[in-house]
């Protein structure tokens, strides 16, 4: 199912052959989804300079294949993003608690 560009990119880049190339009747066959909204998605990458629309072929730019992220590589930013955040919520969690007990150590050693 075709939900953004993005996709697309994705099913284009499936079925290129090796000119990068597919033919539109193709695309319309392979993709499952209305020709109004695969038209207004194949228009936008065109704006964005990621294919080639000519009579019957669409052609794949190396800009629009660079620009396509797969799902795998959305899921490992997704990952990193979360991992970073958790590192540096562990690195202030620890450094209240280090800051906590040093205040209590030298709270301590003024009263003594």
């Amino acid at each position: 199912m075709i939900k953004n560009e993005n996709d697309l990119l994705g099913l284009i880049i499936k079925n290129k052959d090796r000119n990068n190339e597919i033919k539109v009747s193709r695309l319309f066959s392979v993709a499952n989804t209305d020709t109004i909204s695969l038209q207004e998605l194949v228009d936008r990458l065109v704006k964005q300079k990621y294919l080639i629309y000519s009579t019957d072929i669409l052609s794949l730019t190396d800009l629009g294949i660079r620009n396509y992220v797969s799902p795998t590589k959305k899921f490992f930013l997704w990952f990193a993003k979360l991992l970073i955040l958790t590192i540096k919520e562990l690195i202030v969690y620890i450094l209240g608690i280090i800051s906590g007990v040093a205040v209590a150590y030298f709270s301590n050693m003024l009263i003594k």
